[in-house]
């Protein structure tokens, strides 16, 4: 049995990751490096030192902040026009979820500002009982933020929860933190340590709910 779900946003619940695609390829471009959408993901599910070597290898190294930034302001022009950005099913399984009485809660290696304009945009904000970003905490696959989450006031013990992620380092960082991990899989490769694996976020409700 689980009271609890721990949700991962970009890639998961929210479709950023084809939007940051398409904006690399658009920056990169204007930086004079003509790239297609496909050409950037190796980027999908890297963080911290190994994303940095992967847009170094991209873009050039002298490019990269401006890079980086360029895509990330593309993304929230975009947003800001009202491009849809929630994933197929995301707010009917959160819907799902809580009719089944299970507490939902949002844990991203995302910053507070951008997660709270995703959520917003997407309509998903209110559905979740706790947000956790990564500010103040290391980013996936680092466990902390998870452990974090499973720690903080009115949350269901580790026993109790399943994290839904995307990604691979998404489910490492679940799997560190003593969780089940059930990876909706997309554009990163399947991940070994998943507890399970669905193609959707329809399949998810399914496995979700059976164990509620």
């Amino acid at each position: 049995m689980i009271s609890q779900v721990m949700f991962d946003m970009d890639g998961t619940l929210i479709d950023s990751e084809r939007l940051f695609l398409k904006a690399n390829a658009q920056a990169a471009t204007e930086l004079g490096v003509p790239r297609a959408p496909r050409d950037f993901l190796p980027l999908v599910g890297t963080a911290g030192a190994d994303g940095l070597a992967k847009m170094t290898a991209l873009v050039g190294a002298a490019k990269v902040p401006a890079f980086a930034e360029r895509s990330v302001a593309l993304v929230m022009q975009w947003v800001q026009a009202g491009v849809p950005i929630a994933r197929p099913g995301a707010a009917a399984l959160l819907q799902r979820l809580q009719t089944h009485g299970l507490r939902l809660v949002l844990v991203t290696s995302s910053d507070a500002a951008y997660t709270q304009t995703m959520l917003t945009a997407a309509g998903l904000r209110d559905y979740f009982a706790a947000i956790h970003t990564r500010d103040g905490a290391p980013e996936k696959p680092d466990p902390a933020l998870y452990l974090r989450a499973v720690a903080a006031p009115g949350a269901a013990p580790a026993a109790a929860t399943v994290a839904v992620e995307d990604t691979v380092i998404g489910v490492q960082a679940a799997r560190a933190a003593g969780l089940r991990a059930l990876q909706v899989v997309d554009l990163d490769a399947p991940a070994p340590g998943a507890t399970a694996r669905v193609k959707n976020l329809a399949e998810a409700g399914d496995w979700l709910c059976d164990l509620a």
